[in-house]
């Protein structure tokens, strides 16, 4: 019942259990077992496939019982609660190791399903003192063994090294049948005969290298080299290229669509402003033509009397100036000399009322473009202050975009330095974890000044 890579997986919390699970992987090798340790055969490549793949493939599912085992598997994405639940649901053999009885007992905080799940399997002990090799044999004999099998060495095959400057699978026959490490010396079997095989790499599966090789004698040496990294590079050069050159569209595309947002918003408020303007504009004219109105509702009477004086006296005039038939007499010379006087006297006194009524008009309307001159001048400073103010809201607004873009561009290097610095401590001889790196941060310190990405960029560029 081995699996095609591996006989067990060995699932175990960073924190408290490194060091037994270090201990236990040792064990089972000595022993001839294919263990699955994240620390050492994990390699390149998406580590989240890798795993689920190494528990699929091992029938025997490893617990390493320490006291932060169970710590956070309340939590549905917790890394050690989904390797679990995979192993339960594919009926993995599940062997929980209570070492040196770090842990009592299934925890009482677990949800009660997962816990009951998890409670029907029997803890194995294995001591840490003089009676860990017995107890550590009687563990798998018990467990183990029975599942797996004895595992011995097949002396009819021939023992191959295998060099690759790339992490990569062999494939034979359409199965996978060993995963290899850069930069490591791994090993595979193979029977007497000619192989085909194809080295994929496990980062880029397109990338391959046919490899032929004819086994004559299992005793001999043999060596397959797989050189792969120049192509994985370049496909890495290619994609790095190319989410660069969409980010660089992305950016693109956000300051166009920006740009046209700030160019409809200056539209629109030149729009809303010729209509406040159009709407004052349309207030004023209303304003006076009801000014007008009443002026006339109140003067009315008097225009009307003044025009009838105005009409009446010059009637007047006339009808004296050619009247017919006047006599030559002293009398009726004495009567018109008089009526005469009269008529002048009335004329005068009708002028002089005139002009009282033309001047009161004339104030009435110096006030009145006074006063609309007041209120065009109160316009022109409330107009003059909402455009300050606005100029002002402006000036702040572009300042806190200014300000939005910079912080928001150091989050994102900083976001990218710190995923490829923590690769790269994975995996130290990756370069290209370091380059990409030392550039974020690089970027990140031209928006921002901090210690920790500034101490971090030194480390990278020594």
């Amino acid at each position: 019942m081995s699996g095609k890579n591996f006989d067990v997986f060995i699932s175990y919390r960073r924190s408290d259990g490194d060091a037994i699970a270090r201990i236990l992987n040792a064990e089972f090798a000595l022993r001839d077992f294919r263990c699955f340790l994240d620390f050492d055969s994990l390699g390149g490549g998406k580590f989240d496939e890798k795993i689920e793949a190494a528990i699929l493939d091992a029938p025997v599912f490893v617990m390493v019982l320490t006291p932060d085992y169970f710590s956070r598997c309340n939590d549905k994405g917790d890394w050690v609660r989904r390797e679990i639940e995979l192993a339960l649901a594919n009926n993995k053999i599940i062997v929980p190791i209570n070492y040196d009885k770090n842990l009592n007992g299934i925890p009482d905080y677990l949800e009660e399903d997962f816990r009951e799940r998890i409670g029907c399997h029997n803890f194995a002990t294995v001591h840490k003192d003089d009676t860990f090799k017995s107890s550590f044999n009687q563990m798998v004999e018990e467990r183990i063994l029975n599942v797996v099998g004895k595992i011995v060495k097949q002396s009819d095959k021939a023992k191959v090294s295998v060099k690759a400057d790339a992490d990569c699978e062999l494939i034979e026959d359409d199965e996978l049948i060993a995963t290899v490490q850069k930069d490591k010396t791994n090993f595979i079997l193979l029977e007497k005969g000619e192989h085909e095989i194809i080295a994929r790499s496990s980062d880029y599966k397109d990338i391959r290298q046919e490899i032929a090789k004819n086994i004559d004698d299992v005793s001999a040496k043999y060596l397959i080299k797989i050189e792969l990294a120049d192509k994985v590079q370049r496909l890495k050069d290619e994609e790095t290229k190319r989410l660069k050159d969409e980010e660089n569209k992305r950016r693109q595309e956000a300051e166009r669509i920006e740009r046209e947002k700030r160019e409809a918003e200056r539209r629109e408020k030149e729009r809303r402003q010729r209509e406040e303007e159009a709407r004052h504009r349309r207030d004023e004219r209303e304003r006076r033509k009801k000014e007008l109105k009443a002026w006339w509702e109140r003067n009315k009477s008097k225009c009307v009397m003044l025009l009838a004086v105005i009409a009446g006296a010059v009637a007047g005039t006339w009808c004296i100036k050619n009247c017919e038939g006047a006599t030559e007499t002293a009398t009726e010379t004495a009567v018109e000399t008089k009526t005469e006087t009269q008529t002048e006297t009335q004329i005068v006194a009708n002028e002089d009322k005139f002009n009282e009524y033309k001047d009161s008009i004339r104030q009435a309307e110096e006030k009145r473009q006074a006063e609309i001159e007041r209120q065009k001048a109160l316009e022109r400073k409330i107009k003059e202050e909402q455009e300050r103010k606005r100029q002002e809201e402006e000036r702040k607004r572009q300042e806190e975009e200014k300000k939005k873009r910079k912080e928001d561009a150091y989050n994102e290097y900083k976001k990218k330095g710190d995923y490829n610095f923590n690769m790269l401590l994975r995996n130290p001889n990756v370069n290209y974890y370091k380059e990409e790196a030392k550039y974020n941060y690089k970027r990140a310190l031209e928006y921002k000044e901090d210690a920790t990405i500034r101490d971090r960029y030194n480390k990278l560029i020594k």
